[in-house]
């Protein structure tokens, strides 16, 4: 793991506890809204972002635009770059979204995340950056974190890690994080009590966190796992401009997945 010895330790506990003011400090466990990241969550993401020096948080998914206003405002406050994409299916929502928005300095890119992520790359490569990735989730997530191997990618964060999920083994095997594994202060403390009081009754448990994140990460290029969507092809895909190609891809994985599912009798939605 990548916080074994002390020093890492303690530095990691000074992040968690600068996060945890920010988040207090900014109101932004009042701005949550049902469904999104927890804040405490996001206090764990920012504090392994500072930790690794991320310079660019790149976020897939942002519905409501809970994590993207937390990005928004970190950016704001901390000189940094901030860009988020969404499929924005859902036009009146997304109007919200963009209002909500107003005066931060974060980029909202409308489009497919398979092909606008590597678009993005192209213009976060040379600094340090970090993933936020709430939908696509999943192997198709973790295909495009192994797909941005040796890019600088320092931090990567997948929403919805669930310990009864195919992928979760590997993922917990190639250092992936969740923040029952920190030790707070007085700072991480409050925000847990903030937290409590005002996600409660939230339709996700507030028991275990579903955050996970993995410093430095070096996921497998090519596994059985990834099925249809090897980080490899991913990789050369962007490389060569064929974004469609990998949203092809991409939708192709969904459309088996979701034909598992309803073999199997499962239920729920594609990631």
């Amino acid at each position: 793991m990548e916080l074994q010895n002390a020093s890492t330790k303690a530095a990691m506990k000074q992040h968690l506890e600068a996060a945890s003011a920010f988040i207090v400090e900014q109101d932004l466990v009042r701005e949550w809204n049902d469904g999104a990241i927890y804040p405490a969550e996001m206090a764990f993401f920012l504090a392994m972002c500072a930790h690794q020096g991320v310079e660019t948080v790149v976020e897939s998914g942002r519905q409501d635009g809970y994590s993207t206003l937390v990005l928004g405002r970190w950016a704001k406050v901390q000189n940094k770059r901030a860009v988020s994409i969404d499929l924005e299916l859902d036009p009146p929502r997304a109007a919200q979204c963009h209002a909500r928005m107003k005066g931060l300095p974060i980029e909202l890119v409308v489009g497919n995340a398979f092909g606008a992520i590597g678009r993005v790359l192209r213009s976060v490569r040379a600094k340090p950056f970090a993933y936020l990735l709430d939908g696509p989730k999943g192997i198709p997530a973790m295909s495009m974190i192994a797909a941005s191997r040796g890019r600088n990618l320092r931090v990567a964060g997948i929403h919805n890690i669930l310990t009864t999920d195919a992928e979760y083994p590997l993922l917990i095997e190639r250092g992936c994080m969740f923040y029952e594994e920190l030790e707070g202060g007085e700072r991480w403390a409050k925000l847990h009590e903030l937290e409590s009081e005002f996600c409660r009754g939230s339709s996700r448990t507030l028991e275990k966190s579903q955050l996970g994140v993995i410093p430095r990460p070096r996921l497998p290029m090519l596994s059985p796992l990834y099925g249809v969507f090897q980080p490899f092809a991913v990789r050369a895909a962007w490389e060569l401009g064929q974004y469609r190609n990998v949203e092809r891809a991409g939708s192709l994985w969904g459309m088996m997945k979701l034909r598992r599912l309803r073999r199997s009798g499962a239920t729920g939605a594609v990631e």
